[in-house]
């Protein structure tokens, strides 16, 4: 395939990504009542995040409409690489999207508490604590070698690193002060990332 050819896949894939992410947040807010946002620092965070999210989407756009703009970022990553990429990506989106639909009306991008918030135990959730995270790991790390551009490739690594340093040991005290004894019970019996094996 050609250059344009995996600039208009990646751009196609990518449009079909983010309608999904958008159809499961909209049917969580149409369907889960006020929520309350446990974030530390919620705005430095809503700021971060769209500050981040800008440039990615601006530099997105340029390596599909405009790809000599940003040429000097590419990596020569070899064609089978750039296949490996897109199948990982292909793979993970739709795990990703079952699991987001898995969370039902608890389902949101921010830490947060719903109203009538429920601990989800079945579905992926019944191997693993944090199946979303799980996901999206390799999803992230996929963008690199299909897009063969760091600009593209680099927010997504970031992100993904953020989200084990900081999101996951905060999301899971939320959890416990909300859940309590239920919750702590849940740990025991589920790891992280990877289900148990052999009881």
């Amino acid at each position: 395939m050609s250059e344009h050819g995996f600039q208009l896949l990646f751009g196609g894939m990518f449009v079909v990504f983010i309608l999904g992410q958008f159809i499961n947040a909209a049917r969580s807010i149409t369907r889960g009542g006020e929520y309350e946002v446990r974030e530390k620092n919620p705005l430095a965070m809503q700021i971060m995040r769209k500050s981040v999210g800008i440039a990615w989407f601006g530099a997105i756009i340029l390596y599909v409409t405009k790809p000599s703009w940003i040429a000097w970022a590419n990596l020569p990553f070899p064609t089978w690489l750039r296949w490996l990429g897109f199948g990982v990506w292909a793979i993970s989106m739709p795990i990703l999207w079952w699991i987001e639909i898995s969370l039902g009306k608890n389902f949101n991008t921010t830490l947060h508490l719903r109203e009538e918030h429920t601990l989800v135990t079945n579905g992926p959730f019944k191997y693993v604590r944090h199946p979303m995270y799980a996901a999206q790991i390799p999803l992230i790390l996929s963008w690199l070698p299909a897009s063969a551009n760091w600009l593209i490739g680099l927010p997504g690594l970031i992100g993904g690193l953020l989200v084990f340093v900081l999101r996951i040991p905060q999301e899971e005290k939320v959890m416990l002060e909300r859940f309590g004894k239920e919750y702590q019970d849940y740990m025991d019996r589920t790891r992280r990332f990877l289900p148990r094996f052999g009881g």
